[in-house]
């Protein structure tokens, strides 16, 4: 089936084929020897030290709601953090954003590396930027300041070259050969689109922050079935047919009447909450992809009940850790079944919270990058 992503990429006019996405796809290993024969090289001509065992690292990520947590806290127990948030004084849609705004933020995310690396040397450049937002020659001068630069792209699976403006992708695409390392997050056959045009990636998932999302487990799960999310795609037509179904899902984020909810207050409704209800579709998409809430809402101990994905079951058994459902009407029955059954429901949580903490920090996705660059 011809889905939204191929032809969103058709309209663009995609630069690279879908055959030598395919031919240029890698595997965990192949990523990583890549990576590690691309550093030495840089090592080798003196354009890089190796790093320290704690290493110092310029991390260059606005947050939004979620990127503090998740990008610049994890770090703190791994490295000491430099972080450069530019806030709202760049607006990106705005008219003048290519003549003129795109310019000037370049122009000061490298003054500022440069500042801090004068100040004491940086080792790692760590960013979620794309084309729209920099050019790769900034890049590829703070590369020269001999420090390791690193992106992590979390939307590639769709907006990997994005829309053409002013002679330059606004994806990733634009500047990615620019990085030593390109992290790709949402699936691992996107790793194909990095080599075939001459990037350097590693597929790295999203993770969770215990420290926020592993919370007591003292709490009444007295909400059945809870959604925290915005309301787009099929999100609100799956949840209708679950309702009326006689199953009452607790809804909250933007276009739900009871509206958006503060961290603590997400804490809470996950903390109470039997069975949280997930969607894998990538914005209003019928593509899968793997997703930061994936990693976090086991971790708080209720029951996730997700979109079937392949490669999600490679983290959790399902049944036993997660739940997953291919359609409406499996949805309907899954939840009839574990709202039924109180006690093992409780039971998949507590295994989800325990194989997320273990394996789907923050920390062990940034230490596995840590080990790749070394």
């Amino acid at each position: 089936m011809l889905d939204f992503y191929r032809k969103h990429l058709a309209r663009i006019r995609q630069p690279v084929s879908d055959r030598e996405i395919a031919r240029c796809q890698l595997t965990a290993g192949q990523q990583a020897e890549r990576i590690r024969g691309h550093l030495a090289g840089r090592r080798a001509d003196g354009e890089l030290r190796a790093l320290p065992e704690r290493p110092r690292i310029f991390i260059a990520v606005r947050n939004v709601n979620w990127e503090q947590v998740g990008l610049v806290d994890s770090w703190r127990p791994l490295a000491d953090v430099v972080h450069f948030d530019w806030g709202d004084r760049y607006e990106q849609s705005g008219d003048d954003w290519f003549a003129r705004g795109r310019a000037a933020f370049g122009a000061e995310l490298l003054e500022r590396v440069r500042a801090a690396h004068a100040e004491q040397p940086v080792d790692i450049f760590f960013s979620y930027l794309s084309g729209r937002w920099v050019d790769r020659a900034i890049i590829e001068q703070i590369g020269a300041l001999g420090i390791l630069t690193v992106n992590y792209d979390f939307d590639d699976s769709r907006k990997f070259w994005n829309t053409r403006k002013h002679g330059v992708y606004t994806g990733s695409a634009e500047i990615a050969p620019a990085f030593d390392v390109c992290v790709t997050a949402q699936s691992s056959s996107n790793v194909g689109k990095y080599v075939a045009i001459g990037a350097n990636p590693l597929f790295l998932p999203s993770g969770g922050n215990e420290q926020v999302f592993a919370i007591p487990q003292d709490r009444e799960r007295d909400i059945p079935v809870s959604f925290i999310g915005q309301n787009y795609g099929v999100r609100g037509e799956m949840i209708r047919y679950v309702e009326q179904h006689g199953i009452e899902v607790y809804k909250r984020g933007v276009g739900w009447p009871l509206g958006p909810v503060c961290q603590d207050e997400m804490l809470e409704i996950y903390g109470r909450s039997l069975i949280a209800l997930g969607f894998g579709y990538i914005g209003k998409t019928d593509q899968l992809g793997l997703k930061g809430r994936d990693f976090e809402v086991p971790m708080t101990g209720c029951a996730y009940l997700t979109t079937w994905n392949q490669e999600l079951a490679e983290y959790f058994v399902p049944n036993r850790e997660i739940l997953f459902y291919k359609n409406e009407d499996e949805l309907v029955g899954q939840l009839r079944t574990h709202i039924a059954d109180p006690v093992g429901t409780r039971c998949i949580g507590s295994m989800g919270r325990v194989r997320s903490l273990r394996e789907h920090t923050w920390r062990a996705r940034l230490q596995r990058l840590i080990n790749t660059i070394k």
